[in-house]
């Protein structure tokens, strides 16, 4: 673990369970070479397609790669074991949601944001796992590509894309959430 805290190794999975989650950025200056984008059927297409406009690299190529870096470490399925309860609690709070979400799809009072947040809550989950795993077994990487995606989710992004000239695309859910 690096003698680093458990609540710098958490605070990726623990954002999870917050309302902060994707809930629109204020435009905060960061110190990192992103771009926002309010489209969201393009967004979802950048993040989830192998077929890619030109200037796109394969988002889930792009994760993989970050995550392999430290995959294979020794330390890895000891990070597993770490977060194991954080797994458990996130199954239950996803199915209590889940549960309100398609309650709500059945009376047709479910809003674009629900649909929106469902639909990306799975990807988003496993990335802030990611980034998790990589503190416990890395320690503080700061500048790491996990890194960044925590740090856009921490502002309320989602980030979906990145460039081929390394540019990460986050697509700001603001416009949604009200």
């Amino acid at each position: 673990m690096k003698n680093l805290d458990e609540y710098f190794i958490l605070q990726p999975i623990n954002l999870l369970f917050s309302e902060s989650l994707l809930s629109g950025y204020n435009g905060a200056e960061l110190s990192l070479d992103f771009e926002v984008i309010k489209d969201l059927e393009f967004s979802l297409e950048i993040s989830k397609s192998q077929n890619l406009p030109d200037g796109y690299v394969v988002w889930q190529d792009v994760i993989d790669n970050a995550v392999s870096d430290f995959r294979l470490d020794k330390k890895f399925s000891d990070a597993e074991n770490f977060i194991s309860t954080k797994d458990d609690d996130f199954s239950s709070y996803q199915s209590k949601l889940s549960l309100a979400y398609r309650k709500s799809k059945l009376k047709k009072s479910n809003t674009d944001y629900d649909d929106f947040y469902f639909n990306v809550l799975g990807e988003v989950y496993y990335q802030l796992k990611m980034v998790t795993l990589q503190r416990y077994v890395r320690g503080n990487v700061e500048n790491s590509f996990l890194e960044k995606l925590f740090l856009l989710y921490r502002e309320g992004l989602y980030p979906c894309g990145k460039k081929n000239k390394g540019t990460i695309v986050a697509y700001n859910p603001i416009d949604i959430v009200n």
